[in-house]
Formats: C-alpha cells, sequence, structure tokens
C-alpha cells in the first residue's frame, strides 16, 4: 500500500497504526543484526500483532505497541535476535489462545522459553506499596551490565 511519508498511517492486522514506531523498529535492528535475523524478529512482529488483533491499551491503541516499545528498548541495547523476538511476543501466551508449543514451532525453542520465563515472572512475589502493585523480579539472566534478557523488565520503561 503507498504511503505519502514513513509517519503516515497505515493498516495493519486491521487497525490504523502509525507508522513511525515500526519503522523505528525496524532501522534499529537493520543497523546491527543480519538480514536473516532481521526478518525473523518482522515476523515475531506480526506474529504479535496477529495474536494481540482486537485488543487495546487503555490509551485506547493497538496492543501490540506495547511489545512493540518493550522490543524497542531491547534494540536500542543491541540485544540479540531470539530476545527481540521474546519481547515482541512476551504478552502472546498470557493474553492470547498461543501457547508455548506454538511458539516454539514458530520461533524456536530458546524463544519459547523466553517467553514462557517472561509469562511466568508476572506471578512472582507480588507485593503490595503504598503507590500500588509493584512486582519484584529476580534477575537471573542479566550480562553484568544491568541488562536483563528478559523483556518484561523492559517492559516497565515502555509501559
Amino acid at each position: 500500500m503507498p504511503r505519502e511519508s514513513p509517519s503516515a498511517p497505515i493498516r495493519a492486522g486491521g487497525w490504523t497504526v502509525c507508522n513511525s514506531s515500526l519503522a523505528s523498529f525496524e532501522q534499529l535492528i537493520a543497523d546491527y543484526l543480519p538480514l536473516e535475523q532481521a526478518q525473523l524478529v518482522r515476523r515475531a512482529y506480526y506474529y504479535s500483532e496477529q495474536a494481540h488483533y482486537g485488543q487495546t491499551r487503555r490509551s485506547g491503541e493497538p496492543y501490540v505497541t506495547h511489545p512493540l516499545a518493550v522490543a524497542s528498548i531491547l534494540a536500542r541495547m543491541h540485544m540479540d535476535a531470539q530476545s527481540l523476538m521474546a519481547a515482541l511476543l512476551h504478552d502472546v501466551i498470557e493474553d492470547t489462545g498461543v501457547n508455548k508449543e506454538d511458539i516454539g514451532a514458530q520461533f524456536g525453542e530458546e524463544v519459547a522459553e523466553l517467553v514462557d520465563g517472561v509469562s511466568k515472572l508476572t506471578h512472582v512475589n507480588s507485593t503490595r506499596s503504598s503507590s500500588g502493585k509493584q512486582r519484584i523480579f529476580k534477575n537471573d539472566a542479566g550480562d553484568g551490565q544491568g541488562h536483563s534478557r528478559h523483556p518484561r523488565q523492559a517492559g516497565r520503561q515502555a509501559s
């Protein structure tokens, strides 16, 4: 579908979405991932978009804008393709009819394990604080520089 500019709205998965976020993400990953890996990450985006079809955020935006924001944070950190795919898919098991086996068949066992681990993190050590519900997560997959492979942690910044 021809567009007038990179930020012109496009129809995607039944939604009118501003193309600039997706285009920015695609540029981020193109800058450091090999083409084949970037294509896998793009496929994970479209899979997530389809799985979350009809879901919206409180703002009314399509839900897929959240996993895209999470993946964009990780892409700025130059995380690997598996981590980016897990970021894009991190709510699919919890919020849709997709299961871990489906993710594994489409994107490999490592991605399925990451997505499943992120889904389980939402249930770890929930506590109440004066500012509302706060979750405490274990960072068992960090790189020693404060970076984690867990997309849920990046999601806190993207919310």
